[in-house]
């Protein structure tokens, strides 16, 4: 068996086959980190029902098939900036009852606090085999979360490949399209073209009412004698649209440049 593993505990194995039986979904809901036992990993066990050394829980951000193996479910937990001063060594899963589902170990991690001066965002996957690659219903409510791009990515792919050729999964794959997820998520894309301030505003092919969750942005250079700094988008969404600034330095100075990106925003 690997150093770093994942097992379903007691009441997770009873849980995934009440949940298969009746056709409901898991009802999975934290995802918790801890430092170990005596700082170090240990042998897992199925009666578990707690890490040894807990530090940090929270709302499972995403939680997903991994799209190269069906019988493995991927949860996904976003450690916030403000959080740390502790290794990461285990992690477990628990469920809307507050009992642990699954546990496992992860490669020794130090997640800093933000009074040491060094400060980052660290995002915890735990890879879960449930046995089954059909009858496993997964559900998260992201409606205050935010989803990976890992997590997304995987998200699209799986539902291209269930939904693709039915008629109810709604989808434009257009140069500016979307896709409708699971969960109500949406999932956009589209080209655009930053005038000579660096400055556009970006139309989504649909409105986003609720939130949004993520949004990545990539230049496509004019010249070769520009290079990419840096690119952000605004915090507001307004009808629809948001406002990206694209920012191209030239090499030799600080002057803008206009040209063409690429875009992807994922919301509600």
């Amino acid at each position: 068996m690997s150093t770093f593993y994942t097992i379903l505990t007691d009441r997770g194995k009873s849980k995934l086959s009440t949940c298969i039986a009746q056709g409901t979904s898991l009802p999975l809901s934290k995802l918790a980190v801890g430092e170990g036992l005596n700082n170090s990993i240990y042998p897992l066990e199925a009666n578990q029902t707690a890490l040894k050394s807990e530090k940090h829980r929270g709302d499972i951000n995403a939680i997903y098939r991994d799209v190269t193996n069906p019988k493995w479910i991927v949860a996904e937990l976003v450690i916030p900036v403000d959080q740390g001063g502790f290794y990461t060594r285990e992690a477990g899963v628990y469920d809307t009852d507050g009992e642990l589902f699954a546990v496992g170990l992860l490669p020794e991690s130090y997640k800093p606090a933000v009074s040491s001066g060094a400060a980052k965002t660290q995002t915890i996957r735990l890879v879960i085999e449930v046995g089954s690659d059909a009858q496993v219903t997964l559900a998260v409510d992201n409606s205050m979360a935010f989803i990976t791009q890992a997590g997304l990515a995987a998200q699209l792919d799986l539902v291209k490949a269930q939904f693709i050729a039915k008629s109810d999964f709604v989808y434009s794959f257009a140069t500016n399209g979307y896709a409708l997820l699971p969960g109500g998520l949406i999932y956009q894309w589209g080209q655009g073209y930053a005038n000579t301030q660096g400055y556009c505003d970006v139309t989504f092919p649909i409105a986003l009412t609720t939130i949004l969750l993520d949004r990545q942005a990539l230049p496509h250079q004019t010249t070769a004698d520009n290079i990419q700094r840096s690119m952000t988008w605004a915090t507001d969404v307004y009808q629809g649209s948001l406002t990206m600034t694209r920012y191209l330095m030239r090499k030799e100075g600080s002057k803008k440049t206009d040209g063409y990106f690429s875009w992807n925003i994922t919301g509600k």
